[in-house]
């Protein structure tokens, strides 16, 4: 589902592959590795320490509003995620809007 929601706002194929094997740092500019670092911490929690380096290092990418844009973002996807997976939602079903 994301993969075909990414491709069809130009993310490149590169890109999604990277995603995929968790290693975005050769493909994407430092400000959206910034992002991607602080989504994985934020939806994972598994060390608040590496959660406060992540939101550090934001913060040296974007401004207040645009961080504070981008939390709110990681929180509802995530809880939309996690929603999906406990209703069973299948990502077949799923159709990108043109």
């Amino acid at each position: 589902m994301h993969s075909a929601l990414s491709s069809s706002q130009g993310v490149s194929e590169a890109e999604i592959d990277a995603l995929k094997r968790a290693d975005p740092s050769q493909r994407f500019s430092a400000r959206t590795l910034a992002a991607l670092v602080l989504a994985k911490k934020m939806t994972g929690l598994d060390d608040s320490n590496e959660l406060s380096h992540a939101v550090a290092e934001a913060k040296k990418h974007f401004d207040a509003q645009e961080l504070s844009v981008i939390c709110f973002q990681i929180a509802a996807i995530n809880a939309w995620n996690r929603l999906a997976i406990a209703d069973g939602l299948e990502a077949k079903h799923f159709k990108p809007s043109k």
